[in-house]
């Protein structure tokens, strides 16, 4: 599982200028900086399972990783419905529209492929072909998820820029640049 590369925009903090909004999930965001930190932290937390997914596979432990897999597309599944309940902020949805299409994204990989890997998996060893169509999987992932994050970072900075905020790099990034 060392070959999976999972790469998310830096989970980031905020400090910025207050408003109020609330949106239809029910949430009341008082400032760019909660906006904000209401998506981050959904993300950070998937990043999580991400990860526990990966050290499980790589573990071999199979089962841990088929429950681990359960539980993201749940959690994805709960939070894209959290997000796009999320009002817009300043006439702006951008950067909302940008993390549900990623969380979308995530949910697609768990359902599918994650579950296609612990099925070539099962039986310790990989086929030719098996080999081949994780390669191309992997491929498609990472540059999928490189258009997506890429996305998310400029509509996250642009939020920043026009909310008087000063993004910071959150530590999360550092675990994802040591699972390359």
């Amino acid at each position: 599982m060392k070959n999976v590369l999972i790469v998310i925009a830096a989970a980031m903090m905020f400090v910025g200028c207050k408003t109020t909004a609330k949106g239809k999930n029910g949430v009341v965001y008082n400032s760019a900086v909660e906006y904000n930190d209401y998506i981050v932290t959904k993300q950070t937390d998937l990043v999580k399972q991400i990860i526990r997914f990966s050290k499980e596979a790589q573990d071999g432990d199979l089962t841990a990783a088929g429950r681990t897999v359960d539980d993201a597309v749940s959690f994805s599944d709960k939070a894209i419905t959290d997000i796009e309940g999320m009002p817009e902020w300043k006439g702006n949805t951008t950067m909302r529209d940008n993390a549900v299409n990623l969380f979308k994204f995530y949910k697609e990989i768990f359902a599918r492929d994650y579950r296609r890997i612990l099925e070539m998996k099962g039986d310790n060893q990989l086929t030719p072909e098996e080999e081949s169509e994780y390669n191309k999987m992997m491929a498609n992932i990472t540059s999928k998820e490189g258009d997506l994050d890429k996305e998310f970072k400029a509509s996250q900075q642009s939020f920043a820029k026009d909310n008087n905020m000063k993004v910071l790099e959150n530590d999360m990034q550092k675990k994802i640049d040591e699972m390359k």
